[in-house]
């Protein structure tokens, strides 16, 4: 677990430093009705009661489809949604809902995959792509399910290779391949 909340850092750096689609959340869902902050975990991951983040995740998560479904082709919406879908997933995986989480890890691909689709240039997108696939490649890994878990990570790898590429001296992407390689190579 420790080690996929790793292959998470670099994504939680760029949020950080970016900060734009975080913040641009939150506004979005507070200026709905009925729509709070997600609260913050105390719990450790697979433990405890999160019932609380789970059902604002969820109310996060139909506000962001629904400004999709207004606008399908935006491409800050899609990503507002993926991130959605994403942390959906995420807790689902976090309480053993393997299913649940795999649904939700295939939905945040098929968005990230939209997203690439629509602008493949802009290199943000194309890291959706890889974290979607690192995601799946993770569940699948833990599953047993070796050969998907195999292609999920090569396909990971080479996203963010194509990333890096265009990005030399980009501290940060080389270490998001080094951990894109280390996945592949468990």
């Amino acid at each position: 677990r420790v080690a996929y909340g790793a292959t998470q850092l670099p994504r939680l750096a760029w949020y950080a430093g970016h900060g734009y689609a975080v913040q641009r959340l939150a506004a979005q869902a507070r200026s709905r009705e009925g729509i709070e902050e997600t609260p913050r975990r105390q719990e450790t991951p697979r433990t405890g009661d999160n019932r609380a983040p789970v059902l604002s995740n969820r109310r996060l998560y139909g506000d962001m489809a629904e400004l999709l479904a207004r606008d399908p082709d935006n491409q800050q919406r899609i990503f507002d949604h993926a991130q959605s879908v994403f942390w959906v997933g995420y807790i689902a995986y976090e309480r053993g809902e393997t299913k649940e989480a795999e649904a939700q890890f295939r939905e945040y691909k098929r968005l990230a995959d939209k997203l690439v689709i629509l602008n493949p240039a802009k290199p943000e997108w194309q890291m959706e792509g890889s974290y979607a696939e690192t995601n799946l490649g993770v569940l699948f890994y833990e599953q047993g399910r070796f050969a998907e878990a195999e292609r999920a990570f090569a396909n990971g790898v080479r996203l963010t290779t194509a990333v890096v590429a265009g990005q030399k001296g980009d501290s940060g992407r080389q270490l998001e391949l080094g951990t894109a390689i280390n996945w592949l190579a468990k």
